[in-house]
């Protein structure tokens, strides 16, 4: 959120006395990126782009929209102001759809021509060494969330966090902690009964006593 239009195409950093002014300027990713490999180009990989404010962001739109140049007018004369990308250059973004915060505006979301939905690799958690009984859980409750019938379901972030717990703590600790991370209300209770059938156990959420 605090991403500024220089973090893009680079701006003047401190530099020692003796040396030139135009030796401060430091190029950005977004410019590293253009010329990269003797000009042919990189990807530039943006991360929760929708966080990123739009007028940040519209820094790269004369990128995607056909034109493949920016004028970075702050940047030194004999470095060259227009920056022309290379053939292998584009952009790639990603975002976390219902993220407070998170704008994905019909502009941003227009340029990107290719639009993929991620979802999390069930067979990969397992060969990470979580738990096969919460990998089933939590694939049974994705496949419910997908038709509707619950708004939450656990994904990668929880599923490491629950081998974590497993392997620093035990199973029902570890199996309160995956139930105290469902929102509160049906979503919760529907995790509850679903770790209750799989793993024949009735625990609550994870939860402090009466007293800290």
């Amino acid at each position: 959120a605090d991403t500024s239009v220089p973090d893009f195409p680079g701006d003047f950093v401190r530099i020692p006395e003796d040396k030139d002014d135009d030796d401060a300027w430091a190029d950005g990713p977004l410019v590293e990126a253009m010329l990269a490999r003797e000009g042919r180009g990189v990807p530039l990989f943006v991360d929760d782009a929708t966080l990123i404010s739009p007028g940040v962001m519209s820094v790269v739109y004369p990128l995607m929209d056909g034109r493949g140049k920016i004028y970075v007018k702050s940047r030194p004369k004999k470095l060259g102001r227009e920056i022309v990308a290379g053939p292998d250059f584009y952009i790639v973004a990603a975002h976390n759809p219902g993220v407070p915060g998170a704008i994905l505006s019909e502009a941003l979301s227009s340029r990107f021509t290719t639009q993929l939905q991620v979802g999390t690799d069930y067979d990969l958690a397992r060969s990470q060494g979580v738990n096969g009984k919460a990998v089933t859980v939590a694939k049974n409750l994705e496949t419910n969330r997908r038709k509707g019938q619950v708004s939450w379901s656990p994904q990668m972030r929880e599923l490491l966090a629950f081998k974590r717990h497993e392997e620093k703590f035990d199973l029902d600790y570890a199996l309160s902690a995956l139930i105290a991370q469902a929102p509160e209300g049906d979503d919760r209770d529907v995790v509850q009964r679903a770790i209750t059938v799989t793993f024949a156990k009735k625990l609550e959420a994870l939860a402090s006593g009466g007293q800290v």
